[in-house]
């Protein structure tokens, strides 16, 4: 039990922590034919100017569900792991903001998603 709310604290931290690293995507254009891409961080408030609020709902939502690790609260977490994912993914497709860090994000968000539904946990 104490094992498995290591993991967790040690997987939810890693994701936050790699958070803080420009890992969103975001493309412009000066004219027709020249594009450029710049990488925020999932806590700028660029993207978010842009209409795309994903990033930071997911960090806002990751230190939530680090908080809730920390009360053992395993049902409420699955279900912000999922909106977490989901999000990221509809991130990728709408914004086409998908970097190799943001993988590695959501990556982490299914391990401790994975690592919650497949074990036991003692609710008191």
């Amino acid at each position: 039990m104490k094992n498995k709310k290591i993991t967790l604290i040690a997987l939810t931290t890693t994701s936050i922590t790699l958070m803080f690293f420009p890992g969103v995507a975001m493309t412009f254009s000066d004219g027709p034919n020249i594009r450029f891409t710049e990488y925020y961080s999932y806590f700028s408030g660029m993207p978010i100017g842009y209409g795309n609020w994903f990033p930071m709902i997911i960090a806002v939502l990751s230190i939530i569900s680090l908080l809730l690790i920390l009360k053992n609260k395993y049902n409420i977490i699955k279900v912000c792991l999922c909106i977490m994912i989901i999000f990221n993914i509809v991130s990728w497709l709408i914004f086409n903001s998908f970097t190799a860090l943001s993988l590695f994000v959501s990556v982490f968000h299914l391990s401790i998603f994975l690592i919650i539904q497949f074990t036991k946990h003692n609710t008191r």
